[in-house]
């Protein structure tokens, strides 16, 4: 894929690619401030999340979730998200919208060919 075959997509996208999607991104993923902006001009909402979350605090927002049905968590696979990790999949469970827990190469994979990477083995967090 070249860089002008992404750029006119995302033309033909209109920007929307994630327009479906509310992303969560840990402040621990390396350039996190820039995956927001890139997630933002493809039409994502995007919270981002401290690594260092206490028990009771809330990750899905309850407003947000009456207007997409993918919710979705960017973080790395360090130990020092696990909390974030946990947190988020104990909240989403609750819910029946469709989420995963990816590192940030798919949200960059799928900007860069513009399309939503469903298979995303190599970039899912399990743990």
């Amino acid at each position: 894929m070249k860089l002008e075959q992404s750029v006119l997509r995302a033309k033909e996208n209109k920007q929307k690619l994630f327009a479906e999607y509310h992303v969560y991104i840990s402040d621990l993923v390396a350039g996190y401030a820039a995956l927001v902006n890139i997630l933002e001009a493809n039409g994502a909402m995007v919270t981002t999340i401290s690594h260092k979350l206490i028990a009771r605090a809330k990750i899905l927002r309850r407003d947000a979730l009456k207007i997409v049905d993918n919710h979705v968590l960017v973080c790395t696979e360090s130990g020092e998200d696990k909390t974030v990790r946990d947190k988020f999949r104990e909240e989403v469970k609750e819910t029946e919208f469709k989420w995963g827990i990816y590192l940030s190469d798919w949200i960059m994979t799928s900007v860069l060919r513009q399309q939503i990477i469903e298979d995303a083995k190599p970039w899912a967090i399990k743990a």
